[in-house]
């Protein structure tokens, strides 16, 4: 089991990797891509893809939903590898 845990703040929204908060190491990668939603600033939500290259990306919300990336919490991110 795997057991994501921290937070992220996105600093700079314009670039075209802004929603890429990291990459996982080799042994902590998923065998499938794992989507959940995260709880974001302002008790916003945002959802979230790990893919099974290690890249963990937020996945912009549809409009009118509010997007607020200045806190996004990865607690009780939880997959089996």
């Amino acid at each position: 089991m795997v057991h994501v845990q921290g937070a992220a703040t996105q600093t700079n929204a314009s670039t075209s990797g802004a929603n890429q908060l990291g990459t996982l190491q080799r042994a902590a990668r998923p065998s499938q891509n794992v989507f959940t939603i995260v709880h974001t600033f302002g008790g916003t939500y945002a959802d979230l893809g790990i893919f099974t290259d290690g890249k963990i990306f937020l996945i912009d919300p549809a409009g009118p939903a509010a997007k607020d990336y200045s806190f996004v919490s990865l607690e009780g991110i939880t997959y089996q590898r």
